[in-house]
């Protein structure tokens, strides 16, 4: 168990906020440059999806500035359903830059697997069910998930973060459905919490997922003191003890 999930357990943590969230709730006009739902922030975002969540045959990315702290857990989630197109892929995830270089373009050099904003602790649900974990940079050092074949249907792609400590380095768990598809926590070195610009999610394109639809998309966060295991120099230790 991380010090961060014993302090919760303990109830050593603070509320958990919402940080961003995205209803889709538009009536079929361009994401990019449409405040979140709840954030206060514009999208930046290539022409992927329309801000009533249908996907489009574009390639790229839409993302959200997000400047992460150590000791905190973050939760980023997205609903997909993948209704219609094939052979591509729907990613979700964080990257270092952040915004995309063709805002309202499609650039498949803005996806999470090319150089513009290249993923970090990012995956991908693909058109046979199956899903694919990356730490970075890019597609870079896959993670092995440790679950099979899911079936048809629309399901929840999840990421917990945990950035217990310094900020060097951080874990992250990732979900369809609320099930582990890395069978648990994956330590992330190939970037600091502090280099991690943005959260949002990324395409293939090439018309591979026209009509396929996105919902509720959202990042949460939850503060937690950090994990010191000894009381303070000069505290009374007999008050501490139980």
């Amino acid at each position: 168990m991380t010090p961060a999930a014993a302090l919760l357990l303990a109830g050593s943590a603070g509320a958990e906020r919402i940080l961003y969230s995205e209803a889709f709730d538009g009536a079929g006009s361009v994401l990019n440059g449409k405040i979140a739902t709840t954030g206060g922030v514009a999208w930046s975002a290539n022409s992927i999806a329309t801000d009533n969540g249908v996907l489009t045959p574009d390639a790229g990315s839409a993302v959200l500035p997000v400047a992460l702290e150590p000791n905190h857990i973050y939760t980023l989630s997205i609903d997909f359903d993948y209704t219609s197109g094939t052979g591509g892929w729907l990613g979700l995830g964080f990257s270092s830059s952040a915004a995309v270089t063709n805002p309202g373009g499609s650039t498949t050099g803005d996806r999470f697997s090319n150089n513009n904003v290249p993923g970090f602790s990012w995956m991908i649900y693909k058109d046979d069910n199956t899903v694919s974990v990356f730490e970075g940079p890019k597609a870079g050092t896959t993670v092995l998930p440790s679950s099979g074949t899911f079936s048809d249907g629309p399901h929840t792609l999840k990421i917990v973060i945990d950035t217990s400590g310094d900020g060097t380095t951080f874990t992250a768990d990732f979900f369809v459905d609320d099930v582990s598809v890395t069978g648990g926590p994956q330590l992330i070195d190939a970037i600091t919490v502090a280099e991690i610009k943005s959260v949002g999610f990324t395409q293939y394109g090439s018309g591979r997922l026209t009509g396929s639809t996105i919902d509720d998309f959202s990042l949460t966060d939850i503060a937690f003191a950090p994990w010191n295991p000894l009381p303070a120099s000069g505290t009374d230790r007999s008050a501490t003890e139980v």
